[in-house]
């Protein structure tokens, strides 16, 4: 908890009233009420060189898997089963009805590590355009190994203002 003094009057003042201290409760640490993610806004918490470090290498090993994959012209579904067993060791992503795991900090690494490698990136357009195609693969491969109802729910936290699609031509667009 970080304890914040404030004084009241101007600067200079000879005022005779007391100074005021405020608690103010640390409230920088995130919550991620989802698996998926559209990274909106950077991470607003510190934190170590190691794993600013360690988790872009981790979400650096995923992509590099899915560039041998298109390099390869592997199917959607190989992808998925190749990015599925990446992701299950280097950067596991929980559903929400997981038990007895820390998803906020699973989902706390995914953050991170994907800005991370976002400004890695962005030196060249060319760099630019291979980071957006895996990480769009990337998300591809999430949103379809994730259950209908986490599906719903991120949907509508995102306000698309968008209608529900019948159960049936969910299924002619898949994938």
């Amino acid at each position: 908890m970080a304890t914040l003094s404030a004084r009241r009057g101007p600067v200079g003042s000879s005022s005779a009233k007391p100074s005021v201290i405020a608690q103010v409760e640390n409230h920088f640490e995130p919550h991620y009420p989802h698996r998926l993610n559209f990274y909106d806004s950077p991470p607003q918490f510190d934190v170590t060189l190691e794993q600013f470090e360690s988790w872009a290498l981790d979400r650096l090993r995923i992509l590099a898997e899915i560039e041998s994959c298109f390099a390869r012209n592997r199917p959607f579904e190989e992808l998925k089963n190749i990015v599925g067993a990446q992701q299950k060791k280097y950067l596991s992503m929980n559903s929400n009805t997981a038990i007895n795991v820390d998803k906020d900090a699973e989902r706390k690494k995914d953050h991170v590590s994907h800005f991370v490698l976002r400004l890695a990136f962005c030196r060249s357009d060319e760099l630019r355009r291979r980071f957006i195609k895996a990480e769009l693969a990337l998300f591809r491969v999430r949103w379809d190994t994730d259950d209908v109802a986490e599906k719903s729910a991120f949907m509508h936290s995102r306000d698309f203002a968008l209608g529900e699609a019948s159960q049936a031509l969910d299924s002619a667009f898949s994938y």
